[in-house]
């Protein structure tokens, strides 16, 4: 435990931390902004699985890891189209169809990498691209969300979706078009995140990769308080959580690797239980709205 607070322990807890950030950011920005137009999607994680299957498969062929980062993104668009035609032109319920899309992206990956690897001859392993790039990109889309949100007219708009829905169409808002925006640009972040891992943090794939970061990334818009510099800040801490952990595994083994592993979900629940406070929400977030509901 002596060698915790020394300047090689905390310069790799750092950089550590910068490698756990992105996927966390990415997914939870894309939360948020769905969430601001009243769109609750629980459904990051089978999203992200998608995203990094297909990021990996396609940067191990091309070797290109940014066109399996493009292919991630694109992926996940996808499939969050999926999501966005059922709540949004079929009304279903958020909640349930999130869960259904955590399966299936879970699924669609598990069956990819099997069909795919059996085909190849040893080891896959994709090509790696520079950590800090991704890390650049998911903090300035953070930032641009925010000032699109609370800076301009049309991002204006955008929140009175998910407020006040009926009043927003009255002023000739075009909901369904929010709503898909939303959805877009949710997925395609999420597709990103996932990509990143396959591509960027450990080049390679593993089923069950996205470990839990899609739910951890929803607790951090909930800790943000579905504004993008608290979810911003949330995501810095747990992924220094994430990276505590990991750190703690190699400098010392007087508490139990399971134990420290647990870090970051014992502060996922903790967030749920004591920081999510009714009303603090958009009125409208989960709720269906349709033009006859007027």
């Amino acid at each position: 435990m002596n060698n915790i607070f020394t300047l090689t322990f905390l310069t790799g807890l750092l950089i550590a931390t910068m490698r756990m950030l992105p996927p966390l950011l990415l997914g939870a920005t894309g939360e948020m902004f769905s969430e601001r137009c009243g769109l609750t999607n629980i459904g990051l994680e089978g999203i992200m699985s998608v995203g990094a299957i297909v990021g990996f498969i396609t940067s191990y062929f091309t070797k290109n890891p940014y066109l399996g980062m493009l292919a991630g993104v694109a992926a996940g668009w996808g499939v969050n189209m999926i999501y966005a035609f059922l709540t949004i032109n079929l009304n279903a319920d958020q909640v349930i169809v999130g869960n259904a899309m955590n399966i299936l992206g879970l699924a669609i990956a598990s069956l990819v990498y099997t069909t795919v690897s059996k085909k190849q001859a040893g080891v896959m392993q994709s090509v790696t691209a520079d950590n800090y790039s991704v890390l650049i990109i998911a903090v300035v889309m953070t930032l641009a969300i925010g000032f699109y949100l609370y800076k301009t007219k049309s991002g204006l708009a955008f929140r009175s979706v998910g407020e006040f829905p009926r009043a927003a169409e009255t002023l000739g808002i075009n909901i369904t078009k929010k709503k898909y925006l939303a959805c877009s640009v949710n997925g395609a972040l999420c597709g990103l995140a996932g990509a990143y891992l396959t591509t960027i943090y450990i080049s390679s794939y593993v089923n069950g990769i996205v470990s839990g970061r899609g739910y951890i990334a929803l607790a951090a818009v909930i800790f943000g308080k579905w504004k993008p510099k608290g979810v911003l800040l949330a995501c810095i801490f747990f992924a220094f959580l994430d990276a505590l952990q990991l750190r703690l595994q190699v400098v010392s083994n007087a508490i139990p690797y399971q134990f420290l592993q647990m870090l970051p979900y014992l502060a996922t629940l903790i967030v749920l239980s004591f920081f999510m406070k009714p009303g603090s929400e958009p009125k409208a977030n989960g709720k269906p709205y349709t033009r006859e509901s007027r």
